[in-house]
């Protein structure tokens, strides 16, 4: 269970069911996949193993891993107040 700012995380919208992140584990392009069009211009934003937000950026497509360390990292997609968590691996 991923706590953010000592909150809970929200129910995740049903809309959000299909979005996935591929391939996974990556090793340097991470591909944000079947994002609905109303989620599009969302915050997206990612943290390592110790909590520490290491990306954030508004409405991507993918995310440039090449210069990233190897591990674990979880990326939240955040619109009006609900949100979807995807954990993913980089080699």
């Amino acid at each position: 269970l991923l706590v953010v700012n000592n909150r809970l995380p929200l129910e995740e919208p049903p809309i959000l069911s299909d979005f996935v992140l591929a391939p996974n584990p990556a090793i340097d392009l991470l591909q944000l996949q079947h994002i609905p069009s109303a989620w599009q211009n969302s915050r997206s934003q990612v943290f390592n193993i110790w909590g520490e937000k290491v990306f954030e950026q508004m409405g991507i497509e993918s995310i440039d891993l090449s210069d990233w360390s190897s591990g674990f990292y979880v990326l939240i997609l955040e619109k009006e107040g609900e949100r979807a968590v995807r954990r993913f691996v980089k080699n």
